[in-house]
């Protein structure tokens, strides 16, 4: 059964509504400050580019590839009139559209027609949580690998299901999920208990002809190997340096671990884990339940208590919850089955779903607070210094 005609195209404007005002609010970002860290890190692979050796002159604590992927709107500044930052932002916006699209494409093989609420809400959802939930820490390093955990965990759900994806979707979803899982080496963490967990549903001969876990391991090892052998300075000395420094600023493990960011994942994971394993219907549920412990074990062994490493974990809870709503409308409007009136109200659900965790995320983190603060400081004053400095050649 699928939506009447009517209900359809309501649920489709409406959909479409989302898309355009979540891509438009990431826009907002193009306006100064970006995130101080992706700026710190946009500074080094500037520097990098102009022959500052990195880990010899540029001492950092992270893996080297953010450097090189950084450098990537360097180089852009440097073929157009458009700064870095401007072509950094406009990049992370593409890779977020890329994974929702990609996101609704598996949402499609994996949701079956009668499910319009889910299939409509599930890469809305995912614009939410890539698009709109990160504010300031729009660009870091758990932001980017958010934009490629959400298909990759979908692309999951499809191999656990056994559902036929296209070669050309599966290499690149896997290829973005190697990416940003190499981000970070907790990261890492993440795709073990995912494949793993598959290895287990499936048996070992279907693992053995799947591409993505050898595509991901062989491409990751080879960047593993490529740090040991051109990058010695990264192990033997930045990340013991920047361990040092950082051990006394940190809150500790356990204070993270009870800190505010994680504690309520703590008290919603088991009815979400409940709900994805012994009530919902399919796979999808059940696969974003996968990630949660090693998303929150990767902020706990980074020992800060920083918003942003608890941002994953957060996100994907987040999205599973909608998940779970939209499939809990679905099956209410399907009891005696849809009357018109009953298709139209369900074709606005996915909107009102994502604009139901929108509102809390706005209150909780005044959206675009230091953008609109940034005019009325004294930075322009730094900013046009060190242009003047850049300029000077020094």
């Amino acid at each position: 059964m699928s939506f009447e005609q009517p209900a359809g195209t309501w649920m489709r404007f409406l959909s479409l509504a989302g898309w355009v005002t979540m891509i438009a609010w990431t826009a907002g970002n193009l306006w100064p400050p970006i995130n101080h860290d992706a700026a710190l890190i946009l500074d080094a692979a500037d520097r990098m580019l102009h022959g500052d050796r990195l880990y010899v002159d540029i001492i950092d604590m992270n893996p080297p590839l953010i450097f090189y992927l950084s450098a990537i709107p360097e180089l852009l500044e440097g073929w157009t009139s458009l700064p870095s930052t401007t072509w950094f932002v406009l990049l992370v916006m593409l890779a977020i559209v890329a994974g929702a699209l990609a996101c609704r494409r598996l949402g499609h093989l994996l949701v079956p027609a009668d499910q319009g609420v889910l299939r409509q809400a599930m890469p809305l959802a995912a614009l939410f949580v890539t698009a709109v939930f990160p504010d300031y820490d729009f660009g870091q390093r758990e932001h980017l690998l958010l934009i490629a955990l959400c298909p990759y965990l979908l692309l999951a759900a499809a191999r656990w299901q056994g559902v036929g994806v296209s070669r050309s979707l599966t290499v690149g979803v896997a290829l973005a999920a190697t990416i940003g899982f190499a981000l970070k080496p907790t990261f890492l963490l993440v795709p073990a208990i995912v494949e793993l967990a598959l290895l287990v549903r499936r048996g070992w001969r279907p693992t053995l002809i799947d591409p993505v876990p050898w595509l991901m391991l062989v491409l990751t090892g080879a960047y593993g190997a490529a740090v040991i052998v051109f990058l010695p300075e990264y192990l033997s000395f930045a990340l013991p340096f920047g361990l040092e420094i950082y051990r006394p600023v940190g809150n500790g493990s356990l204070t993270v671990m009870l800190g505010a960011y994680l504690t309520p994942i703590y008290l919603a994971s088991p009815l979400l884990v409940w709900a994805a394993w012994r009530w919902s219907k399919g796979a999808i549920a059940a696969m974003l339940t996968l990630p949660l412990l090693p998303l929150i074990a990767s902020a706990v062994m980074q020992g800060m208590g920083w918003r942003y490493h608890a941002m994953p974990a957060i996100a994907i809870a987040i999205w599973l919850g909608l998940m779970l709503a939209a499939e809990l409308v679905d099956r209410l409007t399907l009891v005696q089955g849809r009357t018109l009136m009953v298709a139209r109200l369900a074709a606005a659900a996915p909107l009102v779903l994502v604009a139901a965790a929108w509102i809390p995320t706005a209150l909780a983190y005044s959206p675009f607070e230091r953008q609109m603060k940034f005019t009325d400081s004294n930075v322009d004053d730094v900013v046009a210094y060190a242009a003047a400095v850049r300029e000077a050649g020094h």
